[in-house]
């Protein structure tokens, strides 16, 4: 459960005084997501608000502690969490913990702003991730996605915190 996963972390990082960068990337979209809220899996939408939303709350309540001055948090979000950039509906489950984790990062930068500590909330860009989604358009591949990241880890700062961006772009995303 979450104390013997927040256990692990705590241990697996034991040795480290300071974080100087945290990138939090866990999704979970399976493919039999729904298409429609009408046909949502509960069960399934339960999973998916623990790894998409919950799972960084456990993984800063963790680490907390050596997020210092300077550091960096990451949150690989989605924009399918975009709530002014929904054109398509489907995949509430989805976009509705991403959302939730969108939440999170806004919380985050709040509350660590004065600690020094920023916070950015990163879409990847649609990266191919399966067989089949290099035929999607815009679908980039995971070393431009990564090469995109690490531009922005290097161009944040503090004055930029609890933003949505772009990956690759760098540009702001809607909310």
């Amino acid at each position: 459960g979450q104390r013997q996963a927040r256990a692990r972390l705590e241990a697996a990082l034991a040795a480290e005084d300071k974080i100087d960068l945290l990138v939090f990337n866990a999704g979970l979209i399976p493919e039999t997501s729904s298409k429609s809220v009408l046909d949502v899996d509960l069960d399934q939408c339960e999973e998916m608000f623990r790894v998409n939303a919950l799972g960084p709350v456990l993984a800063v309540q963790a680490l907390m502690d050596k997020l210092h001055e300077g550091a960096k948090l990451f949150l690989v979000t989605s924009r399918s969490a975009s709530l002014a950039d929904n054109g398509s509906g489907k995949y509430f489950e989805y976009r509705a913990s991403k959302v939730a984790m969108n939440m999170l990062g806004v919380n985050l930068a709040l509350e660590l702003k004065p600690k020094g500590v920023s916070v950015c909330l990163v879409h990847p860009g649609l990266v191919i991730t399966r067989k089949g989604m290099e035929a999607m358009p815009h679908a980039i591949s995971v070393d431009t996605s990564v090469a995109g990241i690490l531009a922005r880890v290097d161009e944040w700062s503090l004055d930029r915190t609890g933003e949505f961006v772009h990956a690759v772009t760098g540009e702001t995303l809607p909310w």
